[in-house]
């Protein structure tokens, strides 16, 4: 949606249309209609899509200011609210978001916020609870936390053994996060997906197309009784 709308004095409507030109970079840089419609369909399967966005300030602008706005979705299983019975993000008392980093990186990060020695004791781990069955020789969960104080959201980053980035006034008023559940659930942050209903009935209906297949199999190529008396050289389709 276009901020300019060509009613306003010169110089705002030059402020808007620069405005408007940037949305349209920034939409275009993170690919954020593709995410968006990955979210969506997520949502409609497993009741709700979450997207995260934030300054990465790791890239390179070009320009004096580095960082630049980048956004992510995240499975919503991997998204904690901390008052799981209600869906509203900015009335969280604090949000955690889950990741799995590569075991370097996560110890790099660890050095440069100052863990010292206790980078090196980050080991790998295997969450099952948020997806990962087995145990994976590189890989690291660390838990980023939102949460706000005296008017802004503040962040972290951890792992199991320390400190992955150290505490920040990220200077926000809201959360940097969009949260849509596909249909409201009462009494849970988790929406109901569009699949749910028809579940138990799919499973109905594959239970009815085995019992059919069985009963084809048993029926369709009935079994021969004969007298051996009579016929002592044993069937065959001989005339």
């Amino acid at each position: 949606v276009s901020l300019y709308s060509g009613t306003a004095d010169p110089q705002t409507e030059t402020f808007l249309k620069i405005v408007s030109s940037q949305f349209d970079e920034i939409i275009e840089r993170c690919k954020l209609k593709i995410k968006s419609r990955d979210i969506i369909r997520d949502a409609a399967v497993d009741g709700d899509c979450c997207m995260y966005l934030w300054t990465d300030m790791e890239r390179q602008t070009g320009q004096t200011a580095r960082g630049e706005i980048a956004c992510e979705g995240i499975e919503n299983t991997k998204v904690l609210f901390g008052d799981p019975y209600t869906p509203e993000v900015q009335a969280q008392p604090y949000l955690l978001i889950l990741r799995r980093r590569q075991l370097d990186r996560a110890r790099e990060l660890a050095r440069e916020n100052g863990a010292g020695e206790e980078a090196e004791r980050i080991q790998p781990d295997s969450e099952s609870l948020y997806g990962e069955d087995s145990r994976s020789e590189d890989l690291v969960t660390c838990v980023t936390k939102l949460w706000k104080e005296k008017g802004t959201v503040r962040w972290k980053e951890v792992c199991r053994s320390c400190e992955i980035q150290k505490e920040r006034d990220t200077g926000y008023r809201i959360y940097p996060l969009a949260w849509m559940p596909w249909a409201a659930r009462r009494g849970s942050y988790h929406g109901r997906g569009i699949l749910e209903g028809m579940i138990p009935n799919q499973i109905f209906v594959n239970k009815m197309w085995a019992m059919m297949m069985v009963q084809v199999k048993n029926t369709s190529f009935p079994k021969i009784f004969y007298d051996k008396t009579l016929l002592p050289n044993g069937w065959n389709n001989r005339v």
